[in-house]
């Protein structure tokens, strides 16, 4: 659901241009104050992605540690990597915004929550199809960046990273651990945007996917009552208006016995439903 990411969304910078190829050389044993410099210059200029060498050149020779950074070089490094998505930038960009986080300075502590956006969206980035590990990592990342003084930017890309895991999740081979971090991630939905018909839908379609039946008919509900809103504003599109209507239909079925309560759940063509209860279709789970 997430539109194209504008560059450095958690840091503020604007995307001037993309697949710029790098080519600057490495000038021998420059300082971190002159690197750090270059890099500032380069990063306000025309081409933004040209300080990628420079900030590159000084993770390699001095580190990433957030306590040694310079001006927030690091994370705006990582940022950038982010959004060039050269082979390896993504999982760069990931361990370039761990080192950060591990000792982040004083004067950033207020910038920590959009380094760890960015770390959240890198997450998913590297494994598309779900590996359960990093994108449970994302949603770890997502509940620290809560917390006291949260506000609607701050929420925001709570929500991106959390819908990033969720399209992650649902294309991954369908099985109980993958189920619990779908239900965790659906559920933080839920909290973030309570007003948001899909994310009130999709915590339905998991909850009877597991199980949960009286309570995914509840949130079912909750959708139903959402849905009319403007499609971009927390309503639902007219062929998701259908699909909750026949997700509502099968959890009814699942609470009288005519469905079993757990399995993943298959619309046949024909308006029929297959249950299947092996671990590799993606079932009443919708994803955009």
């Amino acid at each position: 659901r997430p539109a194209q990411r504008p560059l450095g969304r958690g840091l503020g910078l604007e995307r001037r241009s993309k697949d710029i190829a790098v080519s600057f050389t490495m000038a021998g044993a420059r300082s971190r104050d002159e690197l750090a410099r270059l890099f500032q210059e380069t990063v306000q200029g025309a081409d933004p992605f040209a300080a990628v060498d420079f900030g590159l050149e000084m993770a390699e020779r001095f580190g990433a540690d957030g306590e040694l950074d310079t001006g927030g070089c690091m994370a705006t490094l990582a940022s950038l990597l982010l959004n060039r998505e050269q082979p390896g930038d993504v999982a760069r960009a990931a361990e370039t915004s761990r080192a950060v986080l591990a000792n982040l300075p004083a004067e950033m502590e207020s910038s920590r929550y959009r380094v760890q956006y960015d770390l959240g969206v890198a997450l998913t980035k590297i494994e598309e199809h779900g590996s359960s590990t990093l994108l449970e990592e994302a949603l770890t990342v997502v509940d620290a960046m809560g917390g006291a003084g949260n506000d609607a930017d701050r929420a925001e890309l709570q929500v991106e990273v959390l819908e990033g895991v969720y399209n992650a999740l649902v294309r991954s081979p369908q099985h109980a651990p993958v189920h619990a971090l779908t239900e965790r991630t659906c559920r933080t939905l839920v909290q973030l945007a309570p007003g948001d018909a899909k994310n009130n839908m999709n915590l339905g379609a998991i909850l009877c996917v597991v199980g949960k039946v009286e309570d995914g008919l509840l949130s079912y509900r909750a959708a139903l009552e959402l849905m009319d809103k403007p499609a971009g504003r927390g309503g639902l599109t007219t062929a998701d208006k259908a699909k909750l209507g026949a997700a509502m239909e099968t959890a009814q079925k699942q609470m009288t016995g005519e469905l079993p309560r757990e399995g993943l759940l298959i619309r046949a063509a024909d308006g029929g439903v297959a249950v299947v209860t092996g671990e590799v279709l993606t079932g009443n789970i919708q994803s955009d």
